[in-house]
């Protein structure tokens, strides 16, 4: 329950200044319980999340991208897609020498934001240069899928390794590593692992 309570009190806290745990809250912990908030605070459990969810990043956007060509291989052609701003006009007309009316369409500057209007054309598409693309992105894909995987099964292996170490220390070796953001090595624990 108290990990819970510093957890919950660390997500909060993160928001603000990062999350602080005390020296006392570790020695009132069970080894288990600092060896969480050692592993998952420690800088090298953070770039390896960084990594992780880049890759994911990466795999979404390469879905996203076949998932497109595969609609335009569909449709048989592309759509090119021109946008610009249009505001409103108004006419002025003022009167010039001799009597005669000059009026002129110019914008309107109560306008401020205009609106988007945009005009669709269909592209014909070269279909073998489109599947070559697609194969090449399905590739990319299946290999960034294999990567994700390696990435997390290194990042459950180090947590799990790092896990183990970290139990073995004292709340005051604990609470070092943890505010110093980095892991035990074997190095600092009794049992080698």
């Amino acid at each position: 329950m108290r990990i819970e309570k510093l957890m919950v009190n660390c997500l909060a806290g993160t928001l603000i200044t990062g999350c602080v745990a005390t020296l006392e809250q570790f020695s009132e912990m069970g080894p288990y319980d600092r060896a969480l908030m050692v592993c998952d605070n420690s800088l090298e459990a953070r770039a390896q999340k960084r990594k992780i969810n880049s890759m994911a990043d990466k795999i979404y956007t390469l879905s996203s991208d076949i998932a497109l060509r595969r609609g335009v291989l569909d449709r048989g052609y592309r759509i090119h897609r021109e946008c610009w701003r249009q505001y409103a006009t108004r006419t002025v007309c003022q009167e010039l020498t001799g009597g005669r009316i000059e009026c002129k369409e110019e914008r309107d500057p109560n306008d401020w934001v205009g609106e988007e209007v945009c005009e669709e054309t269909p592209v014909t598409i070269d279909a073998d240069y489109e599947e070559n693309k697609l194969e090449g992105e399905l590739e990319r894909l299946a290999s960034a899928k294999i990567k994700l995987g390696n990435l997390k099964s290194g990042y459950r292996d180090n947590r799990e390794r790092c896990y183990l170490r970290a139990e073995q220390l004292s709340p005051e070796e604990a609470y070092e590593h943890y505010k110093n953001q980095d892991e035990p090595s074997n190095d600092d624990v009794f049992y080698k692992i």
